[in-house]
Order: structure tokens, then C-alpha cells, then sequence
């Protein structure tokens, strides 16, 4: 009998010259050379890239997927195509092993076993914070992934804190009728308890198990009233995608992908699914990524004119120039100013170049800015026990969705309200609320600062902020401002100064250019920063003319009808004369 350690290093010696053979396939791929000495075959003009696969056994084989792949690849990977060595394709079937769920059933018999639960692989993979935005009881953190369409499995966040109960929300762009909208991918609570010196029981992984599309993604925490985590990292783990297929011959394949317009193929395989689950795992990776020299680019944006039909500018009130400095997908974020003067639904923006409009696409998202608004007491004598402010905003009808502040005062409990005055039908003081809260603070407690969520939009640049006092000292207020939600605009455009933003056109209804069926195009590609200038008012605001223009006919004669009438009021007051 051979001694088992002679097996053992004969087999060793074997998966050595296997792993060999594989090297020397792959170079003589790489040198253009196939297995059997003949060039390969020519690669498709419509893929991209290609990957060298060296196979050194026949047989249903499977491979996992280089994230590489998977980030230029399409989010479905039906562009992916495999090739044998002599250029025919060779049917796969995808395989996306998932988190397991938990089932529940009862037992056959009373025996209790206990059996390990078979997990899918996961692999590291790097997320860098590209920016950690704060904001009232938010935490917001801009994640970059190494690219789209990885199959996350779980995210988690790296904290020295002992003691938190957060609930986190995972959010990627994507596209919702003409819009680009935020959508969810996860919601979870994490959380450590590690006090009196006992284990720590924690969970601060947030659970994904999706294919994301996007390489930026957005992970919320929600601080309540707590202080924002200290944070030292975000880390993220994937699943594994394999690729399952039979090889009828050993030899150097090649895994084809970054086709825009290859349909998904359909092959037996994808109908054999059980059939194949003793498919063996090939140990290697396919290659690098090679670009293919014959590649015949299919860029949709390319065939995209960058001026379309021309625009009626008649009825728009305000425009901005636009500086393009560098060719390609622009995106310009909407100030305050715009925001504030188009309509609610931004419906009246347009894009103008020599008079013809450039097709976009609108980004809405959850991020905000901050501006900081004049702030002067406004006592009223007549209320003597609320403390009133009044705070100007930047611009008329701004579109703010929230004011903060803040108070160095140790312990309270006040009821506050945000108010605007405005004139009613009949030119008299109009009084409705916007915002109200409690604003407590315990001993002992930090200074949170109040947050306000208006309800609707102001209709005036001057707001009121009240705080019933009742018999306290009034509170010193700091740190007051008024927060905007953020909103760009991703268009198509060569280096120009000739750009045009126009708004300000309450009948004008949203536009629908067919690049809006391009959004996830445009959500991938890289952007340049477009710059807007200083606002330019075209014409006076159709209210602004209504109050500046001097009574018509109309208010005349219906004037002398009202002092007629009520000079017939009191005529019959006075008694009549006696004969």
C-alpha cells in the first residue's frame, strides 16, 4: 500500500503543474496565441473588454466572478458572453447565492440534532466616504463603491462609542417616471451595548443581499436627539456571482463584457438549474480586463443632439447664464433663487442655446443646504410673555423646507411656532402657521437644537419666530437657519457660454425629451460641474404687476355702488320730516 503522504505530495505535485499549465495558457493568450498554436479568433466589435479564462480540465465547471467583471459589466450582466478557445459561445447559467432565511417546521420525531447553516461565501470589498454631511438629528455619508452593480451583502460602520440604538437607511439613485429620484435599498438598526465591564452585545452590520446599481450610495443614520456617531470607517462585504458551464475541451477561453446593446441570451442551461449544482469550482480567477482593439463604441449619448426645437421665451420671468468650461454630462444644482422662483414642481425650467432647448434630466434628491437668515427681535406689546424674532429669508417664497436653532440656555420647556403675515382677499393682516414644536431640555442634557419642518411654503421673505416664555427669561437664540432640499439638472453639452436657465413660467408645463429614457446613462457617466450666474429679472412677477398697477374701471364702478348703498343705509336712519 503507497503510504498516504506520497498520495498527498503527488497530488500536490499535480495541482501545481495544473495551476502552471493555466499561467502558460493565459500567456499565450495574452500573446495572441491559442492552445493548439493558431491565432485566436477575432472578438466581436460590440464587447468592450475581454478576460482571459484558462481551463485545464473538461466538464461542468463553475467560476466566480472577479468584481472587476461585475463593475463593467451591465447591471443585469446580459452582456456577458463566453467564448471557448476557438471563438464559438459556450452557454452559462448564472448563479447568485444569497443570505440564507431562517424557516420553521415541526419535527418528525423527538430527536434534537444540531446542524451548521450553510452561508454563502462573502468577500471584502473597499467603500471610501466621499463626504459626512450633518444635519438636525441626521447623519448623512456619501459612499463611493469600486463600481455599479456590486452584489453587496452587507455594509458595516466602525465606532468607539459603548452605548447607541441607530436606525440606518441605505439609498441609490434611480429613475421614477421622468425624474431621478432616491430609492431604498435597506433599512436596519444598529446598535452596541458594552457597559459594566460585560461582553459587548452589538450589531453593526446593515444587511443588503441586493445588486446595487449605483457606484454612490447614500447611508443615512438618524440621530433623534443624540449626538452624531463617532465614526472611524464603513466597511462593506459582497456575494460571490458565479458562472456555471460546461467545457468540452481544455484551453484559454475568453469572458466578453461592456456590450451596450447586447440583449441577455437565453440558453438551456438557465432551465437546468438543479442539474447542475455539483458544477466544480475552477480555483482562479479569469484574468485581467483587456480592451478590445476592434471595439465599435455604441454610446448612446453620442448620437444625442445637444440643441433640440426652439422655445417660445415669452412667459419666462427670470434666467441665469450657465458656464460650461468642459465637454460631456453637466450637472448643475439649482440655487435658492431658482428654487424659489420657479414653480413648486419645477416644471418651468428650460435649457436655452441659441434658441433651441437642451434636453435634461432632472435630480432630486435628499440632501440639503444651509443658509443663515437676518434675525432682529420682534416684540409685540401686546403679548408681553413671547418672544418674538423676525427672520428674513435670502429671497421672497423661498423654497425652504426646515429652520434649526439653537440655545445655550441649561433647562426649559417652551412651545415655539414659525409664522407668516401676509394680506388677505380683502387687503387685511392674514396670520397662518408654518411650524410648531415643544422645545425641551432636561438637567442634564446637551444643547439639541430645535429643528422646524414648514408645512408648506412661505408666500413672504419675512417669517416670525415665537416662543411662549410664560414667566421665565426669555431664551438667547444662536445658530438660526433655514435649510433648502437640493436639486440639479444632468444635460448633454460641449464647452459653451452661450447656455441659458430659464424659470419663472407658472403655466409652462414639465418638458419630456427622450433623454429622459437615457437617465441611467447619465446616472453612470462621469460629470463636469456646470457653474450658474447671477439671476436676470426678464419681467416683474404677474403678483408684483397686480399690486403696482393702479385701480381699473372695474374697481371704480363697484366703489361707487358700495358708498351708494351705503348712503341709502343711512338715510333711512334719520327719522322723516313731520308735515
Amino acid at each position: 500500500m503507497r503510504p498516504r503522504g506520497g498520495r498527498e505530495g503527488a497530488g500536490r505535485a499535480l495541482r501545481a503543474m495544473a495551476r502552471l499549465a493555466a499561467w502558460i495558457l493565459a500567456a499565450l493568450h495574452l500573446a495572441g496565441v491559442s492552445a493548439d498554436g493558431a491565432a485566436p479568433a477575432e472578438l466581436p466589435a460590440a464587447w468592450k473588454y475581454t478576460q482571459p479564462l484558462p481551463i485545464a480540465q473538461r466538464g461542468l465547471l463553475k467560476v466566480s466572478l472577479p468584481l472587476e467583471t461585475l463593475t463593467r459589466a451591465r447591471p443585469g450582466l446580459e452582456d456577458l458572453r463566453l467564448l471557448d478557445p476557438g471563438g464559438r459561445e459556450v452557454p452559462y447559467l448564472l448563479e447568485r447565492p444569497a443570505r440564507p432565511v431562517p424557516s420553521s417546521r415541526p419535527p418528525r420525531t423527538q430527536q434534537v440534532t444540531l446542524e451548521p447553516r450553510a452561508e454563502a461565501a462573502t468577500e471584502a470589498v473597499e467603500v471610501r466616504i466621499l463626504q459626512r454631511a450633518e444635519e438636525p438629528g441626521l447623519t448623512r455619508l456619501f459612499l463611493r463603491l469600486p463600481g455599479p452593480n456590486v452584489p453587496l451583502a452587507e455594509l458595516s460602520l466602525e465606532t468607539p462609542e459603548p452605548l447607541f440604538s441607530r436606525a440606518v437607511t441605505l439609498t441609490q439613485q434611480d429613475l421614477a417616471d421622468t425624474e431621478i429620484r432616491e430609492s431604498t435599498i435597506a433599512q436596519h438598526t444598529v446598535y452596541r451595548v458594552a457597559v459594566g465591564g460585560r461582553p459587548p452585545t452589538q450589531s453593526l452590520g446593515l444587511p443588503v443581499d441586493v445588486p446595487v446599481r449605483s457606484r454612490d450610495v447614500l447611508l443615512t443614520i438618524r440621530n433623534g436627539d443624540n449626538p452624531p456617531l463617532a465614526l472611524t470607517a464603513v466597511t462593506a462585504r459582497r456575494r460571490p456571482v458565479y458562472l456555471t458551464f460546461h467545457a468540452g475541451q481544455a484551453g484559454t477561453f475568453s469572458l466578453l463584457s461592456g456590450s451596450r446593446e447586447a440583449a441577455a441570451p437565453a440558453y438551456d442551461l438557465a432551465s437546468l438549474k438543479t442539474a447542475v449544482q455539483g458544477a466544480r469550482l475552477v480555483t482562479g480567477a479569469p484574468g485581467a480586463l483587456i480592451e478590445n482593439p476592434g471595439f465599435r463604441d455604441t454610446d448612446p449619448l453620442l448620437a444625442l443632439g445637444a440643441v433640440g426645437p426652439p422655445l417660445d421665451l415669452s412667459g419666462w420671468q427670470y434666467r441665469k447664464p450657465v458656464q460650461v468650461g468642459e465637454a460631456g454630462v453637466q450637472r448643475l444644482e439649482l440655487e435658492l433663487d431658482v428654487l424659489s422662483h420657479s414653480a413648486p414642481s419645477l416644471a418651468d425650467l428650460r435649457l436655452n442655446r441659441e434658441n433651441g432647448q437642451i434636453p435634461f434630466v432632472l435630480e432630486r434628491t435628499s440632501a440639503v443646504r444651509r443658509v443663515t437668515p437676518a434675525l432682529t427681535p420682534a416684540t409685540d406689546p401686546k403679548r408681553p410673555s413671547v418672544s418674538r424674532w423676525q427672520v428674513r429669508l435670502p429671497v421672497r417664497t423661498a423654497a425652504i423646507t426646515m429652520l434649526s436653532c439653537n440655545t445655550p440656555a441649561p433647562y426649559f420647556r417652551r412651545e415655539v411656532r414659525l409664522v407668516a403675515e401676509t394680506a388677505d382677499e380683502r387687503g387685511g393682516p392674514r396670520t397662518w402657521r408654518l411650524a410648531s414644536a415643544t422645545w425641551t431640555r432636561p438637567l442634564p442634557a446637551r444643547p439639541v437644537p430645535l429643528s422646524l419642518r414648514l408645512a408648506g411654503l412661505p408666500e413672504t421673505d419675512i417669517l416670525f419666530l415665537e416662543i411662549d416664555d410664560g414667566d421665565n427669561v426669555p431664551l438667547p437664540l444662536t445658530e438660526v437657519e433655514v435649510w433648502y432640499p437640493v436639486s440639479r439638472l444632468l444635460f448633454l453639452s460641449p464647452a459653451s457660454s452661450g447656455t441659458l436657465l430659464y424659470y419663472g413660467n407658472a403655466k409652462a408645463a414639465a418638458p419630456r425629451y427622450d433623454i429622459q429614457v437615457l437617465a441611467p446613462t447619465l446616472m453612470a457617466a462621469a460629470k463636469v460641474q456646470a457653474v450658474a450666474g447671477p439671476e436676470e429679472a426678464l419681467q416683474a412677477r404677474a403678483a408684483d404687476r397686480r399690486a403696482l398697477a393702479p385701480p381699473g374701471w372695474v374697481f371704480w364702478v363697484v366703489l361707487v355702488l358700495v358708498v351708494l348703498a351705503l348712503l341709502a343705509i343711512v338715510a333711512r336712519l334719520f327719522p322723516k320730516a313731520s308735515s
